[in-house]
């Protein structure tokens, strides 16, 4: 992209990806270009951390191989007599156990414990201690880049993601350099692909909406089944419809959709180009279902790109309904980063709707 995101700026959206816009003066932190400063990053692990413990920490299936005296699980007889442990009371089992301890968790309470060590958070240290003896029942691993990587990269918990993404950015920016293993120190390369960036653009537009609320604008919920008329149990096996954010304002309802590719036209016929066919697709069933819900709602669409070597701000009208296809540009200050987003979805709601 021509336009790349500075490390400043990515801070500034994963502080709203993370929800924790509002715990600290972000405008400080504008002129970063070459880290992210451990104590703010710390302050919004201790936030997701808190969240995570208030509501229950997550289960996870665990298979361990185990000598007991009450059997469990299933029994290793082969390993028992070979072993001849029953003489001295005890059976070989394999036990697979829904249990808080596994990986991702024993991570996100290894960085608890790293953060609340570092001389920059003198000040939260008691706050991050007490969050690591609500996760007692974790057990503690050392903390290490490595680590923390795999469990990111295998993302099997929703509820755990934000908290492991800081944990990276704290093992990749605050542990020394491991012997000059280059490979550790190299940036996430899960950052680097679309999918994790349009996460992260995705979190900061949500976020930036569901704190600001720009023109009235309230979130909604994100999740929605198929519209079906006739009968709404009998296509149970239709997957449901996850948008990025639906917004309400009066009798609108604006759905958001981010990307977070380089342009957001693609070739066509010649030296023709044209929006990219699968985005368009996605946000305006995304639209009609919300429409075939609520007929009687004004429904609008935000196709919301970062800005690169191209400049957008389209309005657009798809099955009689408006689409807005626009970029924001994300190598400018943090605030200015803001007022755009802010203009853009001003723009894409009707002024006389209330």
């Amino acid at each position: 992209m021509t336009n790349p995101v500075r490390i400043g700026n990515l801070f500034h959206l994963l502080a709203y990806a993370a929800e924790v816009a509002d715990e600290l003066d972000w405008r400080e932190l504008t002129h970063l270009d070459t880290r992210l400063p451990v104590a703010a990053l710390s302050a919004m692990l201790l936030h997701r951390g808190e969240r995570l413990v208030r509501q229950g920490l997550e289960y996870d299936y665990r298979t361990e191989q185990l000598d007991l005296r009450a059997p469990r699980g299933q029994i290793q007889v082969s390993a028992t007599v070979r072993r001849a442990l029953r003489p001295v009371g005890l059976v070989a089992c394999e036990v697979n156990e829904r249990t808080p301890d596994f990986p991702a968790q024993r991570v996100i309470k290894a960085a608890l414990r790293w953060a609340s060590e570092h001389p920059e958070n003198a000040k939260c240290k008691d706050e991050l201690n007490r969050l690591r003896w609500h996760m007692a029942v974790v057990a503690d691993v050392p903390f290490t880049l490595g680590d923390t990587s795999a469990a990111l990269a295998a993302d099997r918990h929703p509820r755990l993601r934000t908290l492991l993404r800081l944990a990276w950015w704290l093992a990749a920016l605050g542990l020394p350099d491991p012997g000059g293993d280059a490979e550790r120190r190299a940036p996430d390369p899960g950052l680097e692909k679309e999918e994790r960036l349009r996460q992260i653009f995705e979190g900061f537009v949500r976020g930036f909406i569901g704190f600001h609320k720009p023109v009235g604008l309230h979130l909604a919920g994100r999740w929605m089944r198929w519209h079906n008329t006739n009968d709404p149990g009998s296509q149970p096996h239709l997957p449901g419809l996850e948008m990025d954010a639906l917004c309400h304002r009066c009798r609108q309802r604006l759905v958001v959709e981010c990307k977070f590719v380089a342009d957001p036209l693609a070739p066509g016929r010649g030296s023709s180009h044209s929006l990219r066919a699968d985005h368009v697709r996605q946000v305006v069933v995304y639209m009609e279902n919300v429409r075939r819900k609520n007929p009687d709602l004004d429904v609008r669409g935000l196709l919301l790109y970062p800005r690169g070597h191209r400049r957008m701000a389209e309005e657009l009208v798809v099955w009689d309904m408006p689409l807005t296809v626009a970029t924001l540009d994300l190598a400018l200050a943090p605030d200015e980063v803001e007022d755009g987003l802010a203009r853009i979805l001003r723009a894409s709601v009707a002024d006389d709707a209330c």
